[in-house]
């Protein structure tokens, strides 16, 4: 585990929440209009004591609360309801209590009039890195690799 975060983690399926921290998927909506949300949330381990997932809003506070035993599979399906450009909706899990075997999966799916937004789809972390610009000294060696001199063998 990490020594500030511990076991929390987030991938595009799903995660593992920590000790202290949940594990939190954000949202935010890129302009006014209405959403609905569908989804599983599955807590495949039957070890452990569960986890604990919910949807929160910033305008309409919490909209779901499940609470998953060891190897339960729940809908977390939510209605449509109004959301402003700037409004977050975050998908939070929770351990409660004891983080052992707590890795889940949930990729939340937001449809509506401003479009469809899959979890699964949407998930990026870091940028990939960019290699480098090649010096003066490689390219020069790229350009003599391409010349004819060494392109045919006599």
């Amino acid at each position: 585990p990490d020594p500030k975060l511990g076991y929390v983690s987030l991938h595009a399926h799903g995660g593992h929440p920590g000790d202290k921290l949940a594990a939190i998927r954000r949202w935010t909506a890129p302009r006014d209009g209405k959403v609905a949300i569908s989804g599983w949330l599955v807590r495949e381990s039957k070890q452990g004591d569960g986890v604990i997932g919910r949807i929160v809003a910033s305008r309409s506070g919490e909209l779901l609360s499940v609470t998953l035993a060891p190897g339960e599979k729940r809908e977390t399906a939510v209605g449509e309801f109004a959301v402003s450009a700037g409004d977050i909706i975050d998908f939070l899990v929770e351990s409660r209590g004891d983080t052992s075997f707590d890795g889940f999966a949930w990729t939340p799916v937001l449809y509506g009039e401003i479009g469809k937004y899959d979890a699964n789809l949407g998930f990026s972390g870091p940028p990939p890195r960019r290699t480098p610009p090649l010096t003066a000294w490689e390219k020069y060696v790229q350009v003599l690799l391409v010349a004819n001199e060494f392109v045919f063998a006599d």
